[in-house]
C-alpha cells in the first residue's frame, strides 16, 4: 500500500480502506440507511439507479468480510469511494437533526468528518 491510501491493482491505483469489525458494521447501517433516501421515491429511486447497484455491491463485500478480522484493507473502486462519500455525508446531516446536541454527538461527527476527508483524499488525482 502506498503513503496515499492506495495499492497497485494491474497498473491502476485502487483506493483502500483499512476497515475493523466494527467500521463494517457503522458502515453498514451508514449504507442501509443511505439506500432506504436512494429508493425514498420512484422518480429519485430511477435516477438513482446505478447508485444503488454501487451501494448494494459494497454491502454485500462488506458483509462477506470475516468477522474476526480487524484492520483489512479493502480496495474499493472510485465509485465505490464517491457512493461512500455521499452516504456518509447524508447519514451525518439526518445524524445532526435526530440526536440532541452533545460531546458524544459531536465525537461521532467529527469522527465521520474525518473519514470523509480521508475518502476524499482517495478521490483526489492520483500521481506516480
Amino acid at each position: 500500500m502506498k503513503e496515499d491510501g492506495t495499492t497497485r491493482n494491474q497498473g491502476i491505483n485502487s483506493p483502500t480502506v483499512p476497515l475493523s469489525l466494527a467500521d463494517v458494521s457503522v458502515l453498514d447501517q451508514v449504507l442501509e440507511s443511505y439506500l432506504v433516501y436512494l429508493r425514498g421515491a420512484t422518480l429519485l429511486a430511477r435516477k438513482h439507479a446505478a447508485q444503488v447497484q454501487v451501494v448494494e455491491g459494497l454491502r454485500r463485500r462488506l458483509a462477506m468480510i470475516p468477522p474476526d478480522t480487524q484492520g483489512t484493507p479493502v480496495l474499493l473502486t472510485f465509485n465505490e469511494v464517491e457512493a461512500l462519500d455521499r452516504a456518509v455525508e447524508k447519514y451525518m446531516c439526518i445524524y445532526r437533526q435526530c440526536v440532541p446536541r452533545s460531546i458524544e454527538r459531536d465525537t461521532v461527527l467529527e469522527r465521520f468528518e474525518a473519514f470523509r476527508q480521508e475518502l476524499s483524499r482517495m478521490l483526489c488525482p492520483l500521481v506516480d
